[in-house]
């Protein structure tokens, strides 16, 4: 979840808005990544195979959820 974590913040830094230090992401590809990231977290209990009701499917449910 750090690689996640890390890469939302470097994504955030290099968007075009208010809070961008580098501004070279368009916002609207910046919401783009944002629901890919969302699609992938909620697809990630299948492709990892993880245990029903395990605390990592959990993590990714409403880590998804809240994309």
């Amino acid at each position: 979840m750090l690689c996640n974590g890390g890469g939302y913040l470097l994504l955030t830094f290099l968007t075009d808005y208010r809070f961008g230090l580098f501004r070279s992401v368009p916002f609207p590809v910046h919401g783009w990544l944002d629901l890919l990231t969302g699609i992938g977290l909620l697809a990630a209990p299948w492709l990892f195979d993880f245990e029903a009701g395990s605390a990592e499917r959990n993590l990714t449910w409403a880590l998804g959820y809240r994309s």
